[in-house]
């Protein structure tokens, strides 16, 4: 995921990856702290670590790193060969004592730790209480919003799952007896890629132009990483974007895959910011990941919304929808199961009533102990932008103009959303202001 072009590329890369092997240590000597305190890892979460530790250490001699670091440097012009002999060299030094060596160092640390794992519950339920003071203010930065309070976040998370829910059922019933299950692309990368320009494009603000390519997930890591992930390029050459894509082959979304980090997702957020004159390098710098997911899922759900000619919206929303429902409902439960201490029985009771299998509910309920903030930042996102959309197009009525819209929101540069329903605030006074009477 670095590019290699020069000497000093090719030092840095060597420099970091040396480090590998005293970030594991670190890690270790973190939970070692975690343990002293009460609060390590479930038995559960530790037992999921462990694995994907396990899966890059059996790699052993075959692990990525030594191969694609070769082939990098094979394309460095001006390297001699024993220059090549010795970078290769002290890199697979690196791969085996620093970088596996790290990894193992952490899977011994962990497992000595296994006998101080937390019990299976949710935050409330830790013996120390202040931990409950932990979670709220983990929350506020989880959601990106100051004047969070569990009560409101509730009402938000049930009242999108009901949109949801309402969206899906329509499409399923729309479709009828042509729905099948397909993969949402039109062939290569880059004609899906073309195919969300000619769609999306006249739907957003104007974009700088910017320079985008494509890298793929190793081998070795498919099973690890997630479908597609944007990499947030370098402050001072922010017009050169790169996507890595985990097997896109075998992206069943691959058209919404691309439309959540593209030129209409993370790209479009992190590059109209980097690009916007005034904006500070503090702000821009320091963004909240439920801000930043926002944008991200609200291009898939606009891109679901208006479908394209080879896909239908129903096709599309049918299955967005899908993935949507069970973030919002995650989000929902972590706050019940951590704030308020409701148990796996309920919880999976819950979940069936209302019409999940017992395992996808025994899941959701694991997810609350083990992740309580990962699935906040991507539910809590979407639902607080596609409310504050809706509440625009309300009060502003037949003025209502999405891509104005879009561009004063995005004036406020990269922030939280408490911040950002003030400011409306202001815009929908200045907007709806009565017009002074003709003159007689």
């Amino acid at each position: 995921l670095t590019k290699l072009e020069n000497k000093l590329d090719i030092e840095n890369y060597l420099i970091m990856l040396e480090e590998v092997a005293g970030l594991g240590q670190q890690v270790v000597d973190y939970q070692k702290y975690r343990a002293e305190l009460g609060i390590f890892m479930s038995e559960e979460s530790l037992e999921l670590v462990l694995e994907q530790i396990d899966e890059v250490l059996d790699n052993g001699d075959d692990f990525f790193l030594y191969h694609t670091f070769d082939d990098a440097i094979a394309e460095i012009e001006g390297l001699t060969e024993d220059e090549i002999a010795a970078y290769q060299a002290r890199n697979d030094a690196a791969v085996k004592d620093s970088f596996l060596a790290g990894y193992q160092t952490m899977k011994d640390g962990l497992e000595a730790l296994e006998e101080n794992c937390r019990p299976h519950v949710g935050i409330s339920e830790l013996p120390n209480k202040t931990y409950l003071d932990y979670y709220y203010l983990k929350m506020k930065s989880a959601t990106a919003d100051f004047d969070y309070n569990d009560e409101e976040a509730i009402n938000l998370y049930l009242k999108t799952f009901n949109v949801l829910v309402a969206l899906n059922n329509s499409a399923y019933q729309f479709l009828g007896d042509s729905l099948e299950e397909r993969q949402l692309s039109v062939g290569t990368v880059e004609e899906n890629m073309a195919l969300l320009h000619e769609v999306m494009d006249p739907l957003y603000p104007a974009q700088p132009e910017l320079n985008v390519s494509f890298s793929y997930v190793p081998e070795e890591l498919k099973d690890i990483l997630s479908a597609a992930a944007y990499l947030i390029p370098a402050f001072d050459t922010w017009q050169d974007n790169t996507i890595i894509l985990n097997a896109p082959e075998e992206d069943q979304s691959l058209l919404l895959t691309l439309a959540h980090e593209g030129i209409h997702g993370h790209m479009f957020q992190l590059t109209y910011h980097r690009a916007m004159e005034g904006l500070s390098k503090a702000q821009q710098l320091n963004q909240y990941t439920s801000y930043s997911e926002a944008w991200s899922q609200i291009a898939e759900f606009t891109l679901a919304s208006v479908g394209t000619e080879e896909f239908s919206s129903p096709e599309l929303m049918l299955y967005l929808c899908n993935n949507l429902l069970s973030l919002e409902m995650i989000a929902y439960l972590s706050i019940e199961v951590n704030a308020y201490g409701l148990g796996k029985e309920d919880t999976v009771n819950y979940l069936v009533d209302i019409g999940y299998h017992k395992e996808a509910a025994e899941r959701f309920y694991d997810l609350c102990i083990t992740m309580p903030f990962y699935y906040t930042n991507y539910a809590y996102g979407f639902a607080k932008l596609l409310d504050i959309m809706s509440t625009a197009a309300e009060t502003l009525g037949e003025d209502y103009d999405k891509i104005a819209f879009l561009e004063e929101v995005l004036s406020y540069g990269p922030t939280t959303f408490d911040i950002i329903d003030d400011q409306l605030e202001l815009w929908y006074e200045e907007s709806t202001a009565a017009e002074p009477a003709p003159a007689a």
